[in-house]
């Protein structure tokens, strides 16, 4: 069954139109607190799935981290810009001692992607949203791994 896993894993990774990628970014929230995340990414085709971490930057220890993951469509909008919608579900960790401050649910998302001159890079923008909380973020992605096709990109990514 791992072998079968494997060969799975090892065939959609190395797709024509497969993509990983890993965002670094920053922001705000709506608690007024900034915010810094990373997420990795995997594309095939205009399909993707992402995972990833938020956390504050600060002294306040009451305004906790978010863990997601989320699952989406990239819509090429022109030759440059994507469109990311996206849903899944979060944790928000706020306390190891108070566990009811902790909370899990649904994660949506939208980002505004920006192709660089250099075809392994990418601004973004966009906003994350939980129940309780909503993230604005900017940041840079970076493509590691790429199958011989474009994944959800314009013809000229």
């Amino acid at each position: 069954m791992k072998t079968i896993l494997l060969a799975i894993s090892l065939a959609l990774l190395t797709s024509a139109k497969a993509q990983v990628s890993f965002t670094i970014e920053g922001g705000y929230n709506n608690r007024n607190c900034p915010q810094m995340g990373a997420y990795l990414q995997y594309n095939v085709g205009h399909l993707f799935v992402a995972g990833g971490l938020s956390g504050l930057i600060g002294k306040k220890t009451d305004q906790g981290a978010l863990f997601y993951s989320r699952i989406g469509y990239s819509i090429t909008l022109s030759e440059n810009y994507l469109l990311e919608p996206a849903i899944g579900y979060g944790n928000e960790y706020n306390s190891s001692e108070d566990k009811s401050l902790n909370k899990s649910g649904g994660v949506a998302s939208l980002y505004l992607v920006r192709q660089l001159s250099n075809p392994n890079g990418s601004l973004i923008g966009g906003i994350t949203a939980t129940k309780s909380l909503v993230l604005v973020n900017v940041g840079i992605r970076f493509s590691f791994i790429r199958g011989s096709g474009k994944s959800g990109c314009p013809a000229s990514w």
